[in-house]
């Protein structure tokens, strides 16, 4: 089976869109989340990447705040629906190939100086 990639099929007598790929998150708190689902690969890595600049202005803004939420981010990523348009599995898509991850870390970013 490989990336089945979208289209549209007829489900009880309506043109229904496929979406094959989606955004997830992984929450601090061990929680996973779907973030969206979308019909390409470009989209839904678009999706991804925007939602991490959204999340790193928060970081830099009010780094405090944010730390103290359990509930946030700690990995995007996308994933793509493997299979047919009835049974498969997501499955992450790698970098080689086109997809997206992004993990954020709980202290702030900083310079080591050479002694």
């Amino acid at each position: 089976m490989g990336i089945f990639n979208g289209g549209s099929t007829r489900v009880c007598g309506r043109e229904v869109a496929i979406y094959s790929f989606r955004v997830v998150v992984l929450r601090a708190d061990g929680t996973l989340s779907l973030f969206r689902v979308e019909k390409t690969l470009t989209a839904a890595v678009k999706v991804a990447r925007a939602a991490c600049s959204r999340h790193l202005e928060k970081l830099r803004a009010n780094r405090l705040m944010w730390l103290t939420d359990s509930r946030r981010p700690r990995t995007v990523y996308v994933q793509a629906w493997s299979g047919t348009a009835v049974r498969g599995t997501w499955v992450d898509v790698p970098r080689a190939r086109g997809g997206y991850e992004f993990t954020f870390y709980d202290h702030a970013p900083s310079h080591r100086r050479a002694v």
